[in-house]
């Protein structure tokens, strides 16, 4: 079992106040609450860049991490 943090970086505070992913750090699973468009999609990026999990639709909030490696990765919501 591993630990995952995340990191959200956006170029206005929009992103950061509509979005609330939690817990950060996770080891199961990431809760994804947001007020964006419903057909958001979103990209979990390797520190290199990888995409390393994704889905073009977000029909859940809740994410499951558990079989991605111990480490630090980006999430990108779109």
């Amino acid at each position: 079992m591993g630990v995952y943090e995340l990191q959200v970086n956006s170029p206005t505070n929009l992103i950061e106040e509509s979005v609330l992913v939690f817990p950060n750090p996770s080891t199961e699973f990431l809760e994804i609450n947001y007020d964006l468009d419903l057909s958001a999609s979103y990209r979990i990026l390797s520190v290199a860049g990888h995409e390393v999990k994704g889905q073009t639709k977000i029909i859940s909030s809740r994410v499951y991490i558990e079989g991605l490696e111990r480490g630090a990765y980006i999430l990108e919501i779109n």
